[in-house]
């Protein structure tokens, strides 16, 4: 008769365990914003429930902005782009590795993992009568917290992307910060760095290939102020391009109250039925 009692109890708390930690779990899952930077004519382009920033299949001299909420969790954004190259396109000439739009080659023809494929277009900074080549997209009234970013930047083609792109992460604290750069093109080992506030990149530059970056960062902590601010700034010579196609920020939530005071009172549980045995 005991061994049943505490099979019996045994499953009681099995049970009760299992429901508060998939409680726990929903109620602190990670929250991600997505933005898709390029194209912006067609579905086809476009991420779906991403916030899509760019313009139509027609290149554009000038640079842009766009503000906004960011929807999935609180706060939102601010973007400027310094000037303009016109645009990275993924078209229907993929299959032949080409795209005559204005004679630019410029798609990305593999994405690097974690990437779909709508993200092969994409913004560029400079042009040939261009010296402007920074991104920045400001973050306000953010929660407090942890934040997790990644950022793709890249195309196939010409040999004329920026020689060095740095990250520079403002408004946040980055002591705990772990950073994972990589060259797209594959032509260096990824680069890893923790506790900094900015990496640079040194992407392949080779016409015909596929070439560009992308940041992986782990544990930004945002303050009371709820402000981050994420700065891409490629080479400043006239003519060399800094690209940027997607960007990912995700909420961490800490676990909350409830679900602290529910596991409390799970061990309690557990203790009193122990002590009556």
């Amino acid at each position: 008769t005991l061994t049943i009692k505490l099979n019996h109890y045994m499953k009681k708390y099995i049970t009760l365990a299992a429901f508060l930690a998939a409680g726990t779990t929903f109620a602190n899952a990670a929250q991600t914003v997505v933005f898709d930077f390029g194209r912006t004519d067609e579905d086809s382009y476009k991420t779906p429930g991403a916030i899509c920033i760019g313009t139509g299949s027609s290149p554009y001299g000038g640079g842009i902005s766009a503000t906004g909420d960011l929807g999935i969790f609180s706060g939102s954004y601010s973007f400027t782009q310094e000037a303009s190259g016109g645009y990275y396109s993924n078209s229907a000439t993929l299959a032949s590795g080409e795209n005559n739009e204005d004679g630019w080659k410029n798609h990305l023809t593999e994405m690097p993992s974690g990437w779909g494929d709508t993200f092969a277009d994409g913004l560029t900074c400079q042009w040939n009568g261009s010296s402007g080549n920074t991104f920045t997209l400001e973050f306000s009234n953010l929660e407090s917290g942890y934040y997790d970013l990644s950022v793709l930047g890249g195309y196939y083609g010409q040999d004329d992307i920026s020689s060095t792109i740095k990250l520079t992460l403002g408004g946040a604290t980055t002591t705990e910060t772990e950073w994972t750069l990589v060259d797209i093109g594959g032509n260096a080992a990824a680069t890893t760095k923790s506790g900094v506030s900015e990496l640079a990149s040194s992407p392949t530059n080779t016409e015909n290939a596929n070439e560009g970056y992308t940041f992986d960062i782990t544990k930004i902590f945002v303050g009371e102020s709820g402000s981050l601010t994420v700065t891409i700034d490629g080479t400043g010579d006239v003519g060399w391009r800094t690209p940027l196609n997607g960007l990912k920020l995700t909420f961490i939530p800490e676990p909350s109250a409830f679900g602290m005071l529910a596991g409390l009172g799970a061990l309690a549980f557990v203790a009193s039925r122990r002590r009556r045995k």
